[in-house]
């Protein structure tokens, strides 16, 4: 691991950083914010149809479970991930197209250490977004609302779901090396991205959509740690991690 390198990585892709720190934190400071005019609109209109679909009665209950049906179980995992491709897209992709790769690995540090710091880096930048936006979130729902807000849940909930994140960071890392363009390599991201969501759309493929599994709807509503597709998921990060830091090492630029 170089400190260089992975200082070198938050340089060049700050503005990926400061842009997800903005876009996430607002996004979860709005959240606590609509809370009262979704419940007026409740109260005042009664069934809503879709809105009801979107947010199930049930949800509305409980403030903390509004926060995490918004947060864990949509706009985290959803934004999070254009977030986790824009971050990743460009990782090996970019040094490539960029004709900065050979002298990159002319330098004192072995292949893999410049795949392993790459990656220390853009997973650092990933969690700091987490971190940050769900603090946001948490902190002013605490401090400025007089509903009861189950923190821990939640926290844990955030875990569940930045888990996912990395998976889903480190797979479009793995695409970044093994193509040659951030584009292309952003755009083979997506579309496998894709399918494998509209797996979670039918009741007998959803088991198998990582999408499924991120929000912790098995832990925050059924109470139940989702211990097995979290072991999934992590065992699939390795599996990227490692396939991604071979294929560096063995491939001629």
């Amino acid at each position: 691991m170089s400190k260089t390198l992975i200082a070198k990585e938050f340089r060049e892709n700050r503005w990926k950083l400061v842009l997800g720190l903005i876009v996430m934190s607002l996004l979860s400071l709005s959240l606590p914010l609509m809370y009262d005019t979704i419940i007026g609109m409740y109260e005042g209109f009664g069934d809503l149809g879709w809105i009801a679909e979107l947010i199930p009665p049930q949800i509305m209950g409980s403030f903390s479970a509004f926060l995490w049906s918004q947060w864990n179980a949509k706009n985290l995992y959803q934004i999070g991930t254009i977030v986790v491709i824009l971050l990743g897209m460009s990782t090996i992709a970019g040094e490539v197209s960029n004709k900065t790769i050979s002298f990159l690995l002319t330098r004192p540090i072995s292949r893999r250490a410049v795949f392993f710091s790459k990656v220390i880096a853009g997973s650092l930048m990933l969690w700091l977004i987490i971190a940050v936006s769900t603090g946001v979130m948490i902190l002013y729902a605490v401090l400025a609302r007089p509903e009861v807000v189950e923190v821990g849940r939640l926290f844990v909930a955030t875990l569940i779901t930045g888990v996912g994140l990395t998976t889903i960071y480190l797979f479009t890392v793995f695409v970044s090396t093994l193509l040659d363009d951030s584009v292309k390599a952003a755009g083979v991201a997506a579309v496998v991205l894709l399918v494998n969501s509209v797996l979670g759309w039918f009741n007998a493929t959803r088991v198998y959509s990582i999408f499924t599994h991120m929000g912790g709807a098995e832990y925050f509503l059924g109470g139940v740690f989702p211990v097995w597709p979290v072991l999934i998921m992590l065992v699939l990060s390795g599996v990227f991690l490692m396939t991604g830091m071979n294929m560096l090492e063995r491939k001629e630029f």
